[in-house]
């Protein structure tokens, strides 16, 4: 499972090192120099040319300042309190969506083109293609928006929340793995989260990201609070 997730983790650290980062908080430290998060003692940034580029310890350790490393949990100086330990979420029920459908096949979401589900024991697991994709159940994989057929309405796609003020590196704590928040700044960009880390992304020129498709979109479809703060 570790192994796994630090395989993600690296990719979106490699994706991360394209894209230009929001945040002074390495202003003034040595350069390939580490710093504590304020948030957990589990997370910690490395610092590169004045950039503060998120990282994640293994289970059961803790950063360092000192030592600048992940160390167990009992030679760090990290004073932090713990987040408390989520009970563990009851079994899913069996899904209608499920029924009659063999069993590891995909069907699509009744809510978005982009959200699709696998059948397992009859319990539907929900995913999600990526940007510009919309799910085909017919071909049972994900395919470019310009060539799957859907006709589901983007007034029913799940929205997410205006993300609040704080800092961007920090708007993923406490957020789910995977999820798209918009920028409070630049209309054209996003992050994806993992581990409660941020990691920025940005449209191609001209795109704003819409938060209601997930998706970069022609700028008057999207309500992007940076520019509703500006205006103001």
């Amino acid at each position: 499972m570790w192994c796994s997730k630090l395989n993600v983790l690296s990719f979106l650290i490699v994706l991360q090192s394209f894209v230009i980062a929001e945040d002074n908080r390495c202003q003034g430290v040595p350069d390939l120099s580490y710093i504590p998060s304020p948030n957990a003692c589990y997370l910690y940034y490395s610092c590169i040319n004045g950039n503060a580029y998120p990282q994640i310890c293994p289970p059961d350790e803790w950063f360092s300042m000192q030592q600048q490393q992940c160390v167990p949990k009992d030679q760090s100086e990290c004073d932090l309190t713990e987040p408390p330990v989520l009970p563990e979420a009851p079994a899913p029920d069996p899904s209608p969506l499920c029924d009659d459908v063999l069993n590891f096949r995909y069907v699509a979401s009744v809510d978005s083109c982009q959200w699709y589900y696998q059948c397992i024991d009859r319990i539907a697991y929900r995913l999600s293609c990526p940007l510009f994709s919309w799910f085909d159940e017919t071909l049972q994989r994900c395919g470019s928006l310009y060539d799957v057929e859907c006709n589901i309405e983007a007034s029913t796609v799940t929205t997410v929340p205006t993300p609040p003020t704080v800092d961007p590196l920090d708007i993923c704590y406490g957020q789910p793995d995977f999820i798209l928040i918009p920028s409070n700044t630049l209309c054209e960009r996003y992050y994806s989260c993992y581990q409660g880390i941020a990691y920025p992304n940005k449209c191609p020129s001209g795109l704003w990201f819409n938060p209601n498709t997930n998706m970069c979109d022609d700028p008057e479809n999207v309500e992007c609070p940076a520019n509703t703060k500006a205006s103001q």
